[in-house]
């Protein structure tokens, strides 16, 4: 047989030793290099907001506005406006942000905390949370993330995990974006954890009767299956109402 010579293109260095383990091994090094410059960049971003001045805060953010709202309602703004003066006035130490609280007319239970000390809470939360403890630990609640930051903290990683899934991700590929998706879904789950443990400190300076304050939680549960509730606690940007 005569011999024939490869052509340069399909030869490898054996110099470099087996081919497809270095390739898998420099491939495998510079994932976790990056995995490494990036979880150093949300920490440093994370750790440069937790400590953003009060003062840059409402400067900025004071005049924003999450929802633009034409419709009044008098009487529930001035309960949860009495509510969360309660709050305000019987804890020391908190931020020293121009906290209000807006009513917005929406078919379903929640509320909201956005940067600049804004408060918001649908108008279906406070007609059926009649009791005034169960309203102001859901008040408590969205009080407590302004004083963790998890507003101005939020925006950064926000806008942060945009531009690396931007970058990485261009064509818009869905399994590229459930990345993200997930690490973030998880970062705000221990966010509520923390904003539920200061509001009950927060409510226990503020009302002596707290037979009422998990009222909107065990309704929820109730409202929801046991699936439902473990979907909540791996996929949800809450922890489920069973656990809180």
């Amino acid at each position: 047989m005569k011999y024939k010579a490869k052509p340069l293109n399909k030869m490898r260095d054996v110099s470099m030793g087996n081919y497809q383990e270095f390739w898998t091994k420099k491939t495998l090094i510079s994932l976790i290099s990056i995995c490494l410059v990036l979880f150093l960049m949300f920490q440093a971003i994370d750790f440069a907001l937790s400590y953003f001045p009060d003062s840059l805060e409402v400067k900025l953010f004071s005049k924003a506005e999450a929802f633009k709202e034409t419709k009044v309602f008098p009487e529930t703004q001035a309960r949860v406006e009495k509510i969360l003066n309660k709050i305000l006035t019987s804890n020391e130490n908190l931020r020293a942000l121009p906290y209000q609280i807006k009513i917005i007319d929406r078919q379903y239970e929640n509320a909201f905390a956005s940067i600049g000390g804004k408060i918001y809470i649908t108008k279906e939360l406070t007609k059926n949370n009649q009791e005034d403890s169960s309203l102001a630990f859901i008040i408590a609640h969205e009080l407590a993330h302004h004083q963790l930051r998890h507003c101005t903290r939020g925006r950064g990683k926000s806008f942060l995990y945009t531009a690396i899934t931007n970058f990485i991700n261009p064509e818009g590929l869905l399994s590229l974006q459930l990345v993200p998706v997930f690490t973030m879904q998880a970062s705000s789950r221990s966010w509520e954890r923390a904003a539920d443990k200061l509001a009950f400190s927060l409510m226990q300076n503020a009302y002596s009767d707290l037979s009422h304050f998990l009222d909107f939680f065990e309704a929820d549960a109730k409202n929801h299956s046991a699936l439902n509730n473990l979907d909540q606690s791996y996929l949800g940007s809450h922890p489920a109402s069973q656990e809180r």
